[in-house]
């Protein structure tokens, strides 16, 4: 199964869905986040949610969607 989350600027909220959705399916679901309108950077805030709660960002990156996904 795969899910992608979108966002506007792809900053916060799909990439937390994302880590947290990675940490507790176990690989049994292939999860992505893009965004409409990427801003270039993570929130801060965002970042140190990872952190505290030690899910993992490795492999992120802010990359537009599209309609051909």
């Amino acid at each position: 199964m795969k899910i992608l989350y979108i966002c506007t600027p792809k900053r916060c909220r799909s990439i937390v869905s994302e880590a947290i959705l990675n940490k507790i399916a176990l690989n049994v679901i292939e999860t992505s986040s893009d965004g409409r309108h990427p801003v270039g950077e993570v929130h801060p805030y965002s970042l140190t949610f990872h952190v505290h709660k030690r899910y993992s960002i490795i492999g992120f990156h802010i990359q537009p969607f599209t309609d051909n996904q």
